[in-house]
């Protein structure tokens, strides 16, 4: 099975400075149809399967791309930021975040999730998939989670994997095989 991760596509400017995990943001138009076009270049004509978050920036994307069955899963929605969700990031309590910052594995945002909750999240979502048994998946989902992954499925520690850089729109490929995980893309130049 090749598992195809991809993010979103960019999103609006105005939201950049946002802390934004599950709450909706509005894509950036302007760019849409071209990352789209490029994120095709790596990906196969069709998929077996695909999986999406159901927030607006990644149902946006499973749309438009071919698949023979597609499902919204909630457990593939971002972290959970809480009561810090909408909130500009230079805004939130100097000392509230510096606390999550020291052990963001651990520790939730107020009303959020850790990002070792997010593991356990997607944890269903990774079964799941392997219970559909097709040969190509797509994941649309975000950032956090890709970035789980690396975790989850090729056992790369979980503190370093929250600062592996990622752009907007990304890629990462993973090959399930022999009851293994490779990796096989990361982050190409979209």
């Amino acid at each position: 099975m090749k598992l195809y991760c991809l993010r979103h596509t960019s999103i609006e400017e105005a939201y950049g400075a946002l802390c934004y995990g599950q709450k909706e943001v509005p894509l950036k138009e302007a760019l849409f149809e071209k990352e789209l076009a490029k994120l095709q270049t790596y990906l196969p004509g069709h998929f077996d399967a695909l999986l999406y978050s159901p927030l607006e920036r990644c149902a946006r994307l499973a749309e438009r791309l071919p698949a023979r069955q597609k499902m919204a899963i909630p457990a593939l929605k971002e972290l959970s930021f809480g009561e810090w969700e909408g909130v500009p990031w230079n805004e939130i309590p100097e000392e509230a975040l510096q606390a999550w910052m020291q052990d963001y594995v651990h520790r939730q945002p107020p009303g959020g999730e850790s990002y070792k909750q997010l593991c356990e999240r997607l944890r269903t979502a990774i079964d799941y998939t392997l219970e559909l048994e097709q040969e190509t998946v797509a994941w649309v989902t975000h950032a956090g989670c890709m970035r789980a992954l690396l975790h989850l499925l090729v056992n790369i520690p979980l503190p370093i994997t929250f600062f592996t850089n990622l752009q907007t729109p990304a890629l990462a490929v993973f090959e399930y095989k022999d009851g293994y995980w490779f990796l096989d893309c990361w982050n190409p130049p979209v």
